[in-house]
């Protein structure tokens, strides 16, 4: 009895796995082979927050994250981009938005 519910837990973990190993497989890939696109938007909302990171091999340390949200038309896209620009930008903000995949390459 106390081999069958191992095999059970055993499958279940491996099962996880093979989700997580699947979903970044799939975004790696819409980020490599998408296709640039542009398209009218607004700058909807601008945040940052810190981010507390785990290692090893060194102490916990915190990093700064930006993030930035856009409308484009009915749906809204969300970007992680650098400190400068972050800074560049401006809330209420209108021009044209280029991304690839997550990937923000332009807004003007």
């Amino acid at each position: 009895m106390g081999n069958i519910f191992g095999n059970i837990v055993n499958f279940i973990f491996a099962l996880i796995g093979a989700i997580i190993v699947i979903g970044i497989i799939i975004k790696l890939t819409i980020n490599l082979f998408s296709k640039e696109k542009s398209i009218k938007a607004i700058l909807v909302d601008k945040q940052s927050y810190d981010e507390q990171i785990y290692r090893k091999s060194q102490a916990p340390f915190e990093k700064k994250k930006y993030v930035i949200a856009f409308q484009c038309g009915n749906k809204h896209r969300y970007f992680d981009v650098s400190e400068l620009s972050y800074n560049s930008y401006r809330v209420n903000q209108k021009g044209i938005l280029r991304y690839k995949g997550s990937q923000l390459i332009d807004f003007k």
